[in-house]
């Protein structure tokens, strides 16, 4: 057992300066944490403020990072869907408060699958590979539990995508309404 004192639990003893909103996303997208770890999480999460139309993360670019979104809605876009149109990126879902992005990037470390774009003024977490290397390296069991919460969500998102809304098995109520419906 080390005998150092845990970085999460030297980050929380101050007061939580976050916002309710912050808060609230960081609660649906890492549902599997302590409320501790996602304190501390949400005090070492860079904000970061885009505008309407601005590229949060470029398909193919590779991200030492995971993102929340913490108020605002973002497109998920992808290039050549459509025959012919190799250039032309097609919205293939929305994203709305507390979901994540970026995480599969982040855990294969190949490029991002697909573009993340504003659809307005939005607000982001940013978190990156240093802080959760930091959390497991003092408690091996954060790991555990962090990654099972990204699992999670890709988890929820294949499962929809094989079973869009009012197709396949199961009560519609489990069934989100876009692939990529943030956590409830």
């Amino acid at each position: 057992m080390n005998s150092m004192t845990s970085p999460i639990a030297v980050k929380t003893t101050g007061s939580l300066r976050a916002s309710v909103r912050y808060a609230a996303a960081f609660e649906k997208s890492f549902e599997m944490l302590t409320d501790e770890e996602r304190k501390f999480l949400l005090e070492c999460a860079e904000r970061q403020h885009f505008l309407d139309g601005e590229t949060i993360l470029e398909e193919g670019s590779s991200s030492e990072a995971i993102y929340i979104l913490a108020e605002g809605e973002v497109r998920v876009e992808r290039k050549g869907l459509t025959p012919g149109e190799s250039v032309k990126p097609a919205e293939i879902a929305r994203l709305g408060q507390g979901a994540v992005f970026g995480e599969m990037s982040f855990v294969d470390k190949a490029g991002a699958s697909a573009s993340v774009v504003a659809d307005g003024a939005v607000d982001c977490l940013c978190i990156d590979s240093a802080t959760i290397h930091t959390c497991i390296q003092f408690d091996p069991t954060f790991g555990g539990r962090f990654y099972h919460s990204l699992a999670a969500t890709l988890s929820r998102r294949l499962r929809v995508t094989r079973h869009p809304p009012g197709l396949g098995s199961g009560p519609p109520a489990e069934r989100p309404g876009n692939v990529m419906e943030p956590l409830r």
